[in-house]
């Protein structure tokens, strides 16, 4: 095998975050890469998910994937075990932390949330100014009933409960929470969900702040050759067709799913 067939294997992001997952259910697993695999076809999770290869590359991230237990309080979290700082860049001073990603239940919504979670500390996002801009399209403004409800939902009454020093952060996680249960991602009914377009213009300025602000900096942490590698996989939005026979990865894709109202739950029990 030559050098540059070596290298590609390497770096294949989707086998690197597969090598990455510890799990004693393989069916569990291979959902879980089926999911991952859905969500690389879209842009905008692009950068992340290189991030997140690029720090398993790294021996700096793992997932941890079992099923969720009926004494579980939540259904995915983010654990990081903070290192000590190494050297400097963008003139900040920047930490090699490392990270355990646990998925309870599979569901877009939560792995999205909880590589947010990561992405916050590795890109060093500044969550006031993030907080700023999010606010001022975050107004339940006129919009589809469908993303209405979830807006009001996971930003509004979910976050009632939570700590002031904890709300910025899952604000930040929430947004790309929010991406995720568009219906192209997450199947939702297109008479009851919403377009990932729709939320996308729904949140114009905090996506435009992400892609030119952070976007370049989540880039520089991310291994070059994992990022041209991973292009093959994305396409345009009306090209992804959702294969529905491998994709029952929660209740909502199932026969006699309930309806909207009771899907939309916090990510505590997604």
């Amino acid at each position: 095998m030559s050098l540059k067939l070596i290298l590609l294997k390497e770096k294949n992001p989707i086998k690197l975050i597969e090598s990455a997952c510890i799990t004693a259910n393989s069916k569990m697993l291979k959902q879980f890469m089926l999911m991952i695999e859905h969500l690389y076809q879209y842009d905008i999770f692009k950068p992340i998910l290189d991030l997140t290869a690029t720090k398993i590359s790294e021996k700096f991230l793992s997932f941890k994937l079992h099923n969720q237990k009926f004494f579980d309080l939540d259904e995915g979290n983010c654990k990081t075990i903070y290192g000590d700082s190494i050297n400097k860049l963008f003139n900040k001073i920047r930490t090699k932390n490392k990270y355990q990603i646990t998925i309870k239940k599979l569901s877009y919504a939560v792995t999205i949330h909880e590589i947010a979670h990561m992405i916050e500390k590795e890109a060093q996002i500044n969550l006031g100014e993030f907080m700023d801009v999010i606010m001022s399209d975050l107004n339940l403004k006129s919009t589809s009933i469908g993303l209405k409800n979830v807006i009001e939902q996971i930003f509004i009454i979910e976050l009632k409960a939570y700590p002031e020093n904890q709300k910025a952060s899952e604000f930040f996680a929430r947004y790309f929470q929010s991406l995720c249960l568009a219906k192209e991602i997450s199947g939702l009914s297109a008479t009851n969900g919403y377009g990932l377009e729709q939320v996308l213009s729904y949140f114009n300025k905090t996506t435009k702040w992400m892609k030119n602000n952070y976007n370049p900096t989540i880039i520089a942490l991310t291994d070059a050759e994992i990022s041209n590698i991973s292009l093959q996989f994305l396409k345009k939005i009306d090209e992804i067709k959702h294969k529905w026979s491998e994709q029952k990865t929660s209740s909502i894709h199932m026969p006699g799913a309930k309806k909207w109202g009771s899907i939309i739950k916090s990510i505590k029990e997604l």
